[in-house]
């Protein structure tokens, strides 16, 4: 939550930088020349392609989820604003707030398979193949499952993998559910970390978790923080005290290795008499920083868990006990990956 709470703080600071810097700057002056990287649709629903450059305009095309257009002009054709979505933070916790987030952009001339038109760019934005690993474990994860939370992002975290059921997580006060819902992607360009992630409801929305099962809807039985401190796997910031109480109450410990020229911090799970590392050094995973949430996810009966690693570049892990395989008590599932934006 601590760095959640830094993120929306330095995004919030560097809009209002942008917006207006005292010399009459506009963050929309960035934009008049069209980056044409910026070329993946990322509506769910695929996107229009429309005669003229306006909502109004007649639809002479289609373009699915993920497909790549050529984008054909060098300058854009007007900016718009075709909707808005509010934003929850810090949900379940004494820092809980919201603010609203239009859905702006310009209009770009493209084509595709053969039909030139114009489509709008909040709708439009890079691909994910710099989250391609040479890693065994990161190639493994988001293939069944995937996590997503209801915000911007500075890492893309577009999923696109077919027959998945997206879930939303909300908490209202002490009770967590689980619901299905639809999710939506856009391209804010008023925000240092451009990505949103969201639904049609985003309020007392925690986290949302695509399954390609379904997944039990109703309450869920689970716990979560309302300080980022009582989460936290190090009670100082040198990584030499640990959160005992942390520890003790989830059956959770950490054991450092000393290597050539770093340490590798790694979490284990101790339930059920089995001990399970959760970060084995072949995985690729900052060193543990907090437990984010404990609960009953999948609907079995067992504890499912969401542990972040690494402090800069951030990987919040999904673990299901229901995929559990031998020698195991969770299985890592998905990945959502983050950072600093500034």
């Amino acid at each position: 939550m601590k760095k959640l709470m830094i993120a929306i703080a330095c995004m919030f600071s560097v809009s209002l930088m942008f917006a207006n810097n005292g010399d009459g700057y506009d963050y929309h002056d960035d934009y008049k020349v069209v980056d044409k990287t910026c070329n993946t649709v990322i509506a769910t629903n695929g996107l229009n392609i429309r005669k003229a450059p306006d909502t109004k305009s007649e639809v002479v095309g289609y373009a699915p989820f993920g497909a790549k257009v050529e984008i054909l002009s060098e300058t854009h054709f007007g900016w718009d604003v075709i909707g808005e979505h509010t934003f929850y933070t810090g949900v379940g916790s004494s820092d809980e707030y919201s603010w609203t987030e239009p859905v702006e952009g310009f209009w770009v001339e493209v084509e595709y398979e053969g039909t030139i038109g114009y489509m709008f760019s909040a709708y439009l934005y890079y691909g994910n193949e710099y989250l391609d690993y040479e890693n065994e474990f990161q190639n493994s994860v988001n293939q069944d499952f995937a996590i997503l939370y209801p915000h911007f992002n500075c890492a893309d975290n577009v999923v696109n993998v077919p027959g998945m059921i997206w879930y939303g997580v909300y908490q209202v006060g002490d009770k967590i559910s689980l619901r299905q819902v639809e999710i939506n992607y856009f391209h804010d360009y008023d925000e240092i970390s451009s990505l949103a992630v969201t639904t049609k409801d985003n309020e007392g929305l925690m986290f949302i978790i695509g399954s390609k099962e379904h997944l039990p809807p109703g309450q869920v039985f689970g716990h979560t923080f309302d300080k980022w401190e009582e989460s936290i796997f190090y009670a100082d910031y040198y990584y030499e005290e640990l959160n005992e109480d942390l520890m003790d109450n989830f059956s959770l410990n950490i054991e450092n290795f000393e290597k050539e020229d770093y340490i590798h911090r790694e979490l284990t799970l101790n339930t059920g008499g089995r001990s399970q590392a959760l970060n084995p050094e072949g995985y690729d995973l900052g060193d543990p920083m907090n437990l984010e949430f404990i609960g009953d996810l999948d609907g079995d009966g067992q504890q499912d868990y969401i542990i972040v690693y690494g402090e800069e570049f951030s990987q919040t892990v999904l673990y299901l006990s229901s995929k559990a395989e031998e020698g195991q008590t969770v299985k890592p599932v998905a990945v959502y990956y983050s950072g600093f934006c500034c």
